[in-house]
């Protein structure tokens, strides 16, 4: 298992920190084991809704999250659309969302994007994603049907879904029932959204009755790389809290 599922997996396991030994570093972040709770500058996501009548979720200024200590804090920003889900990234990136009538949604993030059409498959090299699938069961069963044959979504559409092996080079962690990690190696099209790039896309994808399939893909460069399985695991927590 490559070192990026391995950080994945211990935190998963541990919790954030997973130790008892909590302090505060310099300028008040309270520190638990070798992470940190930090705020970040809150950005809002712009959000094309498939409905109307929505008011937008009120942003704080500032959102805290835990993350490595040794994290580059100042350099980055959480993004949240109009629903009030949030990826973390890369200050000064762009972000754009949408939100399906079923209540499905997709949020990115990269350095540029489209103002409209946004295809998630030609999503710069790097990019951070985030889908959610709350209510559609055979697209839930498209998404979880390589790693997890036997979940309920899967089962029922099982008849007449055609499922996508794996790719040989693709490489997963199962965490939970539902729950598990991936990696695709460069030049390796699987799960993530985007892979097949020229940098790893490391990700996350969880399925449960309440809160559907979450999928977070991180494909950043070897610079912000690090950070890919805390942003992931950010993601996952707060969409499975928000079910």
């Amino acid at each position: 298992m490559s070192l990026c599922l391995s950080a994945i997996a211990a935190v998963s396991l541990l919790g954030c920190g997973g130790g008892s030994d909590v302090g505060v570093t310099e300028g008040g972040a309270s520190t638990e084991g070798d992470h940190q709770f930090v705020e970040l500058p809150t950005r809002r996501c712009p959000t094309e809704l498939a409905y109307e009548g929505v008011s937008p979720v009120p942003l704080d200024a500032r959102t805290p999250t835990a993350f490595p200590a040794i994290a580059p804090h100042s350099n980055l920003a959480a993004y949240t659309n109009m629903l009030g889900t949030t990826l973390i990234g890369p200050k000064r990136w762009e972000c754009r969302s949408g939100a399906g009538v079923d209540g499905s949604e997709f949020l990115a993030l990269a350095p540029d994007l489209p103002p409209n059409g946004f295809d998630p498959t030609k999503t710069p090299e790097e990019a951070i994603t985030l889908r959610s699938l709350p209510a559609c069961v055979g697209c839930q069963a498209e998404q979880l049907c390589a790693l997890f044959p036997n979940a309920p979504p899967v089962t029922a559409y099982s008849p007449r879904l055609p499922c996508d092996e794996k790719p040989l080079r693709e490489r997963a962690k199962i965490l939970g029932k539902y729950f598990a990690t991936f990696e695709d190696p460069p030049q390796v099209a699987g799960l993530g959204e985007p892979s097949g790039g020229v940098n790893p896309a490391i990700g996350v994808i969880a399925y449960s009755r309440p809160s559907g399939v979450g999928k977070v893909t991180c494909t950043l460069g070897s610079e912000w790389r690090p950070l890919c399985p805390q942003i992931a695991l950010a993601a996952i927590t707060s969409l499975v809290m928000r079910s």
